[in-house]
């Protein structure tokens, strides 16, 4: 049984080098109290740490803390990575008031968890892919849910410096696995902020942080609040690139992080059902709107998170996939649309024709303008929607258009249109 205070460890997590440091509880944990393991991604071994409760608090399912670390803690000999939030969840006392399971990877020397500089205040687009140390941490999440009694509805992901980056990077890739995100003096993509609708998320950053600007966190947080996207911000005057000592310590974000629920957010696999009420009115007119052969699904940043929930539903629903393309890409009859316009007269509206357009006043109703377009289009088969024109009074306000075409229809079909649950309502 080793503990890190006999390891000849530099356990600082500064992305400008290493130096010696300790966190307050590091010299009480034993390396050996977490479980060693790894996983291979494209013919390479990535060595992670699996803490888990204590044997007599393993009788219910538990949450699931993943941990990214920071540049000073790449490696290959699966222990730098326990120092920080390890060392401090690790401790005999946490174990008993927060019992989880926290899975660590350590990410090779030669690699990042996001491919992008660290020190740069402008921030570059969301990579098409993650890197391969971050699909480790899918692939070994991926195992402990599979294998351990993980609460998938407490998994949870938080990191530091260059760990805060793979936070922003891994949350926007895989929003709906986590029930709140916890980046710390990082940095992501203000592009994909729309994909983090409905993720709780506290972020934390020293004011006078030198290695990562402050700047990269203020403007996440500003993209996501103009979108209202609720986000806790934790600015810590006088502080440099240090805040994880604050964010894990005793008055730090671990209270919060560790009540974050999805049952109660209605995400995820909990994600709820709303029943529709009846059109108030409906009027007949001829045709009907087809998805396209090549169509896609084309949403401008606010409507991002509307516009994946409303493809993953589709394959799930019919099998079919819609490509997602950003309004820079032109819109073609068959597509369809999702846009955010806060001025707009009702929350949701669809505008069926050579096209099915989903205007929404905030990122909550366009997920419900999402819902009902699904719900459209799955009602009738070939993926299609009768068109005309009706409305009914949505639980969150709202009308339907639909015109144009060549096809008769009735007002008892429109009924049916919207007399099923809308999906994540």
């Amino acid at each position: 049984m080793r503990s890190l205070a006999a390891a000849p460890l530099l356990v600082s997590a500064l992305v400008g080098g290493l130096a010696p440091a300790q966190t307050r509880g590091a010299a009480a944990l034993r390396v050996d109290d977490f479980r060693a393991g790894a996983v291979d991604v494209d013919g390479r071994s990535y060595p992670y740490r699996l803490l888990e409760p204590l044997p007599e608090l393993a009788h219910a399912p538990r949450p699931l803390v993943v941990f990214l670390h920071g540049a000073g803690e790449r490696g290959d000999d699966n222990e730098r990575q326990l120092t920080w939030l390890p060392a401090v969840l690790g401790r005999r006392e946490l174990r008993e008031r927060l019992p989880c399971y926290l899975l660590a990877v350590q990410c090779p020397q030669d690699e990042r968890w996001v491919e992008t500089p660290w020190g740069e205040a402008v921030s570059e687009p969301l990579a098409p892919a993650p890197s391969p140390a971050l699909r480790a941490v899918m692939v070994a999440m991926d195992r402990i849910v599979a294998t351990r009694r993980v609460d998938r509805g407490r998994v949870y992901v938080t990191g530091l410096s260059m760990g805060g980056y793979g936070t922003w990077d891994l949350a926007a890739r895989l929003p709906d696995r986590f029930a709140a995100a916890l980046p710390v003096c990082g940095g992501g993509d203000e592009r994909s902020a729309g994909r983090l609708a409905g993720l709780p998320i506290s972020v934390w950053h020293g004011g006078a942080d030198k290695v990562v600007p402050v700047a990269r966190s203020r403007v996440m947080v500003a993209t996501l609040r103009a979108l209202g996207v609720p986000v806790d911000y934790r600015e810590l005057d006088g502080v440099g690139h240090d805040a994880w000592k604050r964010a894990y310590g005793d008055d730090g974000a671990l209270p919060w992080l560790f009540a974050q629920d999805q049952r109660q957010q209605g995400r995820g696999s909990f994600a709820s059902w709303a029943v529709v009420p009846q059109p108030s009115g409906a009027a007949g007119e001829r045709g009907r709107f087809v998805v396209g052969k090549d169509a896609a699904c084309v949403a401008d940043a606010g409507a991002r998170a509307a516009g994946e929930l409303f493809c993953r539903a589709l394959v799930l629903e019919t099998g079919r996939r819609l490509e997602l393309r950003g309004v820079a890409a032109a819109s073609q009859p068959g597509d369809v649309e999702f846009r955010l316009a806060a001025d707009a007269a009702v929350p949701v509206e669809i505008a069926i024709g050579d096209r099915m357009v989903v205007t929404a006043r905030d990122v909550e109703a366009a997920r419900r303008g999402a819902a009902a377009a699904l719900q459209a289009l799955c009602t009738w088969p070939d993926l299609c929607c009768p068109c005309g024109r009706f409305d009914v009074a949505m639980p969150a306000g709202g009308r339907v258009i639909v015109g144009g075409g060549s096809l008769a229809w009735s007002g008892a079909q429109a009924m049916r249109l919207v007399r099923v649950a809308w999906l994540f309502g």
